[in-house]
């Protein structure tokens, strides 16, 4: 019955990828054969199927429904998703050393894994590794004249992340500021608001930034653009209630911390206040994420409280205890209990 069950979810997968394709009129470069397996791919993408994913990558591929550089971004895809980062890593460098410069779809491809691969190598904090992989990218879709693509803004919010964190403020600001206007640009034609979602997406990956380096006057300007992008994105008649729920909250976190830094606590504890009336504070990323504004205004106890979820969320994203994640969660949660007087969770 299991299987049946499994078989029965992707027959109807399948049928509306096939009801998708019948609908789009865009024109491509590919085949209709292609076009109907990057459609499945998609749509099985969005039912997290991960296992048929990487089954349809290898078939599709055997096939020739689907180029190799197609393959391997769903490869490096899934296994993103499964949280096997490395080997996710692995395939966006395959698809980056493959010759894309005659075919437009595997280009757009090519961006989103050098794109995916940057965030994911800035997040660990090899600055290093995501320049090697950002800037020729970026460099190749502007001679190509291909900067239009969403993804041209994301390598250059990753450039100005390295930037930022070595120290090389001016050029950060650049970056970011070349970031935003091609983030501008690609709202005017957006009509399914995946471009706001992207622009939000980036004001809070710039923001995050500047908060971490203790830059809060430059944190507080791009607040009031993703404040500005978030509720333009609100009216758009394809808004997602939890994606605004989620992003309002972080607006608010973010302001309360720039906010305690910038010298004003009261102001600082009411935008904490309305963060906390959204749904995601109340959930394990929301209360971890709450702790930066509580260790920043010295409220010990409750972020020692919210540290406590901790190993939970540990578990539920299968993480492993790298360098870059003891900094970033177990010293703050060392602090936090130290500061509470909590001396013997603290020596745990």
């Amino acid at each position: 019955m299991k299987k049946a069950a499994r078989f029965h979810v992707f027959f109807m997968l399948a049928t509306v990828a096939m009801l998708l394709i019948s609908s789009c009129n865009e024109t491509r470069r590919t085949t209709r054969t292609d076009t109907m397996a990057d459609s499945l791919m998609e749509a099985v993408s969005r039912a997290r199927h991960y296992e048929q994913l990487l089954q349809l990558a290898d078939s599709f591929e055997v096939s020739h429904d689907l180029s190799a550089v197609r393959a391997n971004y769903w490869r490096g895809y899934t296994y993103y998703h499964l949280r096997q980062t490395r080997t996710a890593e692995i395939y966006w460098e395959k698809v980056l050393a493959a010759d894309v410069r005659d075919d437009d779809a595997d280009f757009i491809y090519y961006a989103t894994s050098a794109s995916r691969l940057a965030n994911l190598l800035m997040m660990k904090g090899d600055y290093e590794s995501t320049l090697k992989v950002a800037l020729p990218v970026t460099l190749e879709m502007e001679v190509a004249g291909r900067d239009t693509l969403s993804d041209y803004a994301n390598l250059l919010t990753a450039i100005g992340g390295c930037q930022l964190n070595t120290g090389n403020t001016k050029d950060a600001a650049k970056s970011y500021e070349k970031s935003y206007q091609h983030m501008q640009q690609a709202l005017v034609n957006d009509k399914t608001g995946t471009a706001y979602k992207g622009g939000v997406i980036g004001m809070i990956k710039i923001t995050d930034s500047y908060l971490k380096v203790q830059q809060y006057d430059e944190a507080w300007k791009w607040l009031d653009r993703f404040e500005e992008l978030l509720n333009s994105y609100e009216q758009h008649p394809k808004a997602s209630k939890d994606f605004i729920d989620k992003e309002r909250a972080r607006l608010y976190f973010y302001r309360a911390t720039a906010q305690q830094g910038l010298g004003y606590p009261k102001e600082a504890a009411k935008a904490y206040k309305a963060a906390l009336a959204t749904n995601y504070a109340k959930t394990g990323d929301g209360q971890i994420e709450a702790t930066t504004y509580l260790m920043a205004a010295k409220r010990w106890s409750e972020a020692a409280n919210n540290f406590r979820i901790l190993d939970q969320q540990h578990g539920k994203y299968n993480m492993n205890w790298s360098l870059d994640h003891i900094q970033r969660y177990l010293l703050p949660k060392y602090r936090a209990n130290l500061g509470a007087h909590r001396r013997d969770t603290a020596i745990a």
